[in-house]
């Protein structure tokens, strides 16, 4: 490693593949870890050679607070930037009808000096330098009632709790937000994309081929999603620095990394083993995602400087790249089909309550696309679904009127919607365009006297997965999906959602509300009768 400049340090790490290496390279592996103990508090299912890795915590930081918070950082750290491959791009792999594997994160990446020009192009020999494979268990607190962790990693107005509150968010041991996680990653020096879909697909044939704990971890996690159809779903594309502690004796409980203008990416398949990616939104603002043992960084100086960072520079949680690619893939996926709206000045949601939702159970979706599938009056749009998702962290309040939310790096203001309730259906027409929308490119610019003065103030997280539906003879479009919002601390509504999207082909008459509610009336009577659904009633 070499000094670029105080404080900074530069790498190269390209990737040298050997002409004749096998199919398959080995994988590096990290050494075994013992298993953990059942009956602790900490413990989570005890796995073969899993790495417990540091919990992961994700911060917006807002664009032009973007280098103060690398000065602030590199206080005490050394950033390390790797100035022949600076640019980090990460394909995730999942089913497009059951969308990624819950739970189980996969991801080949490779890392470049350019960005790409336009799409992003891949094939089955498109070369990768790193597979990782990454399973998250929530750790069992007093508070956490055995959720999954990646449901609840956000933190409502941090900034106004004051020093002890917000690095008691930041504690593992605390487990206020119980996002400590069990995470396996095994890494390859070179695979092809075709070689990874057949991993993926069927790793029996690999034993052998790659080191027993990670066959082991590949036969017990990702063998039983047999029917998955493996392909990039969606990708990401960004800048990256890292910070390394300058003190030796933090280098094992902290790092950090900045990643800036994250690019998003929506894949579909063209067949011949080829895949495009089309971009579907670049962020502008910045990541910081900070992987600390904060137990051990409790009541010490570093611990006290991260929590000062968050506090000072008003560091909202944010869903993972992810998340945010995949909520950037529905809306793209919705906005291709061009359909036309009969309702100009308004947005048409129906919902009712449904039975939780097991966040892991990977047929629940699927299952609600066979059942719409044997409907005589609706069908699933297009014949072959994808599903279609949202993920959005937010706080949330009101002024005197207004619906007030702060989520991502803009303040959003609605009207409250008109509420109608049919036996224990409601509909809510609101208006297509808020009040206003003002962005936010600075801590400077986010007053918390604004949040002071709100009323029912909160924190809300919504999780939205479900498939766009038709009516045969009308063509108008809808959408079904499966919602969970969880307001406050683990306050959460499992709801059935019917959105009216709009039609496809020409419209001959405008604000025909009754015809559309009559629809949707009609496919909630029809969506009643899933078993899945009848059981709350």
């Amino acid at each position: 490693m070499t000094s670029a400049k105080k404080g900074k340090s530069s790498k190269s790490r390209d990737t040298k593949v050997a002409v004749d290496a096998p199919a398959v390279e080995p994988v590096a592996v990290a050494a075994p870890v013992p298993e953990l103990d059942m009956s602790s508090p900490q413990g989570g299912p005890a796995r073969r050679n899993i790495d417990l890795e540091r919990r992961e915590d994700r911060f917006l930081i807002f664009i032009r607070d973007t280098q103060d918070v690398l000065d602030a950082l590199g206080e005490f750290a050394d950033i390390i930037e790797y100035e022949k491959t600076p640019v980090t791009h990460t394909l995730y792999c999942g089913d497009s009808i059951r969308g990624l594997p819950p739970g189980l994160s996969v991801k080949a990446r490779t890392y470049s000096i350019d960005r790409q020009v336009g799409r992003w192009e891949v094939n089955s020999e498109t070369l990768f330098n790193l597979l990782e494979l990454k399973r998250t268990v929530a750790i069992k607190g007093p508070d956490s009632n055995g959720q999954a962790s990646a449901d609840f990693d956000f933190d409502f107005m941090a900034e106004e709790r004051g020093y002890e509150e917000v690095f008691e968010v930041l504690d593992l041991a605390a487990q206020s937000f119980p996002t400590g996680s069990l995470k396996s990653k095994k890494r390859t020096s070179s695979m092809t994309l075709g070689e990874v879909i057949d991993l993926l697909s069927n790793p029996v044939p690999y034993h052998g081929k790659v080191p027993e704990d990670l066959y082991l971890f590949l036969l017990e996690n990702v063998h039983p999603l047999d029917d998955f159809k493996w392909m990039p779903l969606n990708g990401t594309e960004y800048r990256r620095k890292h910070f390394k502690t300058k003190d030796p004796q933090y280098r094992d409980v902290f790092r950090a990394t900045m990643d800036t203008r994250v690019t998003h990416y929506s894949f579909r398949r063209l067949g011949g083993g080829r895949f495009t990616g089309t971009p579907v939104g670049v962020e502008d603002f910045s990541r910081l995602e900070i992987k600390a043992d904060y137990e051990k960084l409790h009541n010490t100086p570093l611990g006290e400087r991260i929590a000062e960072i968050v506090l000072n520079f008003k560091a909202f949680r944010i869903p993972s790249k992810k998340y945010r690619s995949l909520t950037l893939r529905g809306q793209d996926i919705i906005e291709k089909y061009g359909f036309k709206t009969e309702l100009p000045g308004n947005n048409l949601k129906a919902y009712f309550m449904a039975s939780p939702i097991r966040y892991r159970d990977r047929e629940h979706y699927v299952n609600l696309a066979r059942y719409i599938a044997t409907s005589g009056t609706f069908k699933l749009f297009p014949e072959q679904p994808m599903l279609i998702e949202v993920h959005e962290n937010a706080v949330v309040g009101k002024d005197n009127k207004l619906f007030v939310r702060l989520t991502g790096n803009s303040i959003i203001y609605d009207r409250a919607p008109e509420i109608k309730k049919i036996q224990d259906l409601k509909i809510e027409k609101a208006d297509r365009c808020p009040v206003a929308v003002i962005p936010i490119e600075s801590r400077d610019e986010l007053g918390l006297e604004l949040f002071k003065n709100l009323k029912e103030k909160n924190n809300r997280y919504l999780r939205s997965k479900g498939f766009l539906v038709q009516h045969k003879k009308t063509k108008r479009v809808y959408k079904v999906a499966l919602e969970r919002i969880i307001t406050g601390k683990r306050k959460s509504t499992e709801d059935v959602c019917i959105y009216y999207m709009g039609k496809e082909g020409a419209v001959t008459a405008f604000n025909d509300y009754e015809r559309i509610e009559q629809e949707i009336l009609a496919l909630y009577r029809f969506l009643k009768k899933y078993p899945l659904f009848k059981s709350v009633f």
